[in-house]
């Protein structure tokens, strides 16, 4: 059984409220100088064909993901729960979002959680240090 998804685009969003797709881009930002109106239409149109933001769309063209990854070793340790917290608090005030990974012990589980990262688009990539024992 295939299941299709459909994923509105801002071109799709632009051409049902009859505007640019940099007018879209703009109001979903909430950036510039667009008429109230215009801002109706937009968010209208964008609601109405169930428009979600994509970050790797923005990241291939160079507005970047907005996610930064943080690997560490073991999310029990009460120095990674709190590492995690401040970074993911630090983040969400500069409108980032954080994504976690456990990589264990094993130095190569550490590179494939690397390269994990990497291919879904991240921004950046913190390396938690190992904590030793409590």
């Amino acid at each position: 059984m295939r299941i299709a998804v459909f994923s509105a685009s801002l071109r799709d969003v632009a051409r049902a409220a009859g505007v640019s797709v940099t007018t879209v881009s703009q109001v979903l930002a909430g950036k510039g100088r667009i008429s109230p109106d215009t801002v109706a239409r937009v968010t209208e149109a964008a609601e109405q064909l169930g428009y979600r933001h994509n970050p790797s769309a923005a990241a291939l063209r160079g507005a970047g993901s907005g996610v930064i990854g943080l690997i560490v070793r073991d999310l029990r340790h009460p120095f990674y729960a709190v590492l995690a917290a401040a970074l993911g608090e630090a983040l969400e005030e500069a409108g980032k979002t954080l994504l976690l990974s456990q990589s264990g012990a094993a130095g190569e589980r550490r590179q494939q959680c690397v390269e994990s990262l990497i291919v879904q688009g991240v921004e950046g990539i913190v390396l938690g240090g190992d904590a030793k024992a409590a």
